[in-house]
């Protein structure tokens, strides 16, 4: 998932006795109302040396970080069962016997209502939750227990294959599947509501192949941020 940041950074050398190839980068993150946005995990990964930083906001949207200098980062936020991807951040070498005044950077951006998991698969006819599904779900329970007053709806669908019946039921299995599923990592089954609606609302052609897999998915729907 796709998203463009609103980055305002200012970049500012002082003398020093003392070189240091760190920046400070000042973080506030907040929705396009300004309303700071908490326990946001920001991940700012190199492209060069592949390296991997990240930091969580406070409860004011706020956080520090410091970020080896001569590379260029890309800036993603952990969220819904997936990572939202954003611009770059480009921190330059320092020439020597400077270092680098504090940064700014604040990320504006607004979280989607809903979304489907996209690597969330099960076994054919099945509500059983297949292996390479887990990192996805391990990543969801760790936004749902740093969102610890968010509630959320899993939403199961299936495609048109088989009796109403059958896919009614079976997209309410899926969906208690995920729902069990993050239950057992600690998220409090209050929290979290589970609907299952067969083949009732397609976003595809049943027709093709390529429909009925985009109909065969698992939505997650905010119900309370």
């Amino acid at each position: 998932m796709k998203y463009f940041l609103s980055i305002f950074l200012f970049v500012q050398f002082n003398a020093l006795t003392q070189s240091s190839e760190k920046a400070t980068i000042l973080i506030s993150v907040t929705d396009y109302n300004h309303k700071p946005i908490a326990n946001d995990k920001v991940l700012f990964i190199g492209k060069k040396s592949k390296q991997a930083f990240f930091v969580i906001t406070g409860t004011n949207g706020k956080a520090q970080l410091n970020l080896p200098s001569g590379e260029i980062y890309d800036i993603k936020i952990d969220a819904l069962g997936d990572a939202l991807e954003y611009n770059t951040l480009e921190i330059p070498s320092i020439p020597a016997g400077y270092a680098f005044a504090e940064m700014e950077l604040l990320i504006e951006y607004m979280l989607p209502e809903m979304i489907t998991l996209s690597n969330l698969q099960f076994e054919t006819g099945k509500a059983t939750i297949r292996s390479e599904s887990i990192p996805q779900l391990n990543q969801l329970a760790e936004y749902l227990l740093r969102k610890s007053s968010m509630k959320i709806s899993i939403a199961g669908h299936t495609d048109n294959v088989g009796s109403d019946a059958n896919n009614l039921i079976l997209s309410q299995q899926r969906a208690d599947a995920v729902k069990n599923y993050l239950i057992a990592q600690k998220v409090q089954a209050e929290r979290i509501k589970s609907l299952g609606f067969g083949s009732t609302k397609p976003v595809a052609d049943n027709s093709s192949d390529a429909g009925r897999r985009q109909n065969r998915r698992t939505e997650i729907r905010v119900v309370t941020p």
